[in-house]
């Protein structure tokens, strides 16, 4: 995690310096920073994957709903990311949106999960 934090900081100097002599460089250089971070964050995501399918094991919960909770995590995280970049690039209002289409997605898929959930508990009450 030091890493992602240096390599943060370092990016966002550079930037800042960029910024003062080239503004089309400073943005590619700050998109090309979010993408290094995000890439060096797989070795945690491996982690949450190992999580998972430990869970899976334990439990008798169907396999399915995992992977709608990993899908609508990841949706969130690209999303925000994406709305980030968006947003760099000084469109905010189309960042808003992107981030509204991102919910509106994400509860269409949770839906599955809520009926599910609804099905456990009319079962409990019966």
């Amino acid at each position: 995690m030091v890493n992602v934090i240096a390599i943060s900081i370092t990016s966002a100097i550079l930037i800042l310096y960029l910024n003062s002599i080239n503004k089309e460089l400073a943005l590619i250089a700050t998109i090309s920073a979010g993408i290094l971070v995000t890439f060096m964050l797989f070795d945690y995501v491996n982690e949450i994957f190992g999580f998972f399918d430990k869970l899976i094991s334990l439990t008798n919960i169907d396999k399915s709903i995992f992977k709608i909770i990993i899908k609508i995590t990841l949706i969130g995280y690209i999303v925000e990311f994406s709305a980030s970049i968006v947003e760099d690039f000084g469109m905010k209002s189309l960042s808003l949106k992107l981030i509204v289409s991102g919910k509106v997605v994400i509860l269409c898929m949770a839906l599955p999960i809520l009926y599910s959930v609804l099905e456990l508990l009319i079962n409990l009450l019966q």
